[in-house]
């Protein structure tokens, strides 16, 4: 049972963050303010929108891709797609360009419900979410493949977090999380570090993630459970999505399955779910969130 009460715990401390921007474009989308297009200087073309810039590099957030850097001396041209004069052709005449430019919908997501994904926060992006009205986190990128959260489950839990994860290539994404959980109550007296490794594969409308690792109890380290999750995500509809995450301890009995639905609009996103266990009899707690992303 102690494995499943630590994947309780982290369950509450990284709750589900799936995020979108929603840009309803006009009818005529060749005059929108907010599209942007960046094209390299090796000739790759990408459209979606600036969300930061450096003096070096510039965070572009792109569809299906999510944020991606660039160094200003990798970029050819940059700016509002209705000033892109030798795009105006291509885009009128080409399928290819249709299909990129139609950018209705911008999806980003960060957890599921025990597990962090792999998919990282941009450098100076992060989100802020609560799970019903008790459970508070908030993580924020230090760079574009690290990022660092705190919180509290009132009254008296504490969490420190941190994530380093890496793009490998266009659908597989690899990282390395931890969770410390800090108790300061005779109920929750206890300091639980859960390290664990991550796998995802898939790009942010749809994908399946993995993880595993132990959660170690310091003060009673032979309660240190090793924590497998299973789980993935898919887009349904515009501003909708489903996704699922089951946990379990090899060699311990039972699972701890989870299913949500959520609808997000620009940076705020609402969730209504179920999070279950199965040891035997199965019992079920209706779960609520929101969380915003900044």
């Amino acid at each position: 049972m102690k494995w499943k009460l630590s994947l309780l715990l982290i369950f509450f401390l990284t709750s589900s963050t799936v995020f979108g921007q929603d840009t309803d474009l006009p009818a005529d989308t060749l005059i929108t303010e907010d599209l942007q297009v960046l094209q390299t200087l090796r000739g790759d073309v990408f459209f979606g929108r600036i969300l930061s810039e450096a003096e070096d590099s510039v965070l572009f957030e792109v569809r299906d891709l999510g944020p991606l850097r660039f160094g200003r001396s990798e970029i050819q041209w940059l700016g509002p797609v209705k000033n892109a004069g030798w795009l105006q052709d291509q885009i009128r005449n080409s399928p290819r360009y249709r299909a990129l430019y139609d950018l209705s919908d911008y999806y980003w997501q960060e957890n599921l419900s025990y597990s962090m994904t792999a998919f990282p926060y941009p450098r100076g992006g992060g989100e802020y979410r609560n799970i019903s009205i008790l459970y508070n986190i908030v993580d924020a990128g230090l760079s574009d493949h690290l990022s660092i959260g705190g919180g509290i489950v009132i009254p008296f839990l504490f969490i420190v977090r941190s994530k380093l994860s890496y793009q490998l290539s266009e659908k597989f994404y690899m990282g390395v999380g931890l969770n410390n959980l800090i108790g300061f109550t005779h109920e929750t007296d206890s300091f639980i570090s859960h390290l664990f490794g991550i796998l995802t594969f898939g790009s942010t409308q749809q994908y399946i993630n993995i993880t595993a690792g132990t959660a170690r109890d310091w003060a009673f380290p032979e309660d240190s459970p090793f924590i497998v999750t299973i789980g993935g995500s898919t887009a349904f509809a515009k501003n909708w999505k489903i996704y699922a995450d089951v946990g379990v301890s090899p060699g311990n009995e039972g699972i701890i399955p989870n299913f949500m639905l959520s609808w997000f609009k620009n940076k705020n996103r609402l969730e209504i779910g179920v999070l279950g266990v199965a040891d035997g009899f199965f019992s079920a707690i209706p779960m609520i969130g929101y969380a915003r992303r900044f």
